[in-house]
């Protein structure tokens, strides 16, 4: 399984032009994966030393994904 991963990150990371373009098709890898949305529930809720309902969603992580996305094209337009 190590092996597998390590060649899908070169495979995504040969064929993106740009920090923003890995972190987006990273994203789509995320959201077009139900298991992801299990792992990191698993993850986080024994990871984290917050209370249950504190802890961000997969969902709220999606969407601060898709912030910082947007914010390294903004600062790159500048």
């Amino acid at each position: 399984m190590g092996k597998d991963i390590e060649g899908n990150r070169g495979k995504i990371k040969s064929s993106a032009n740009s920090e923003v373009e890995l972190l987006q098709k990273m994203l789509l890898t995320l959201e077009d994966d139900s298991l992801y949305d299990n792992e990191y529930q698993q993850f986080v809720t024994g990871m984290s030393y917050a209370v249950e309902d504190e802890c961000a969603t997969f969902y709220e992580a999606i969407d601060v994904v898709k912030s910082i996305i947007s914010r390294i094209q903004s600062e790159k337009q500048i």
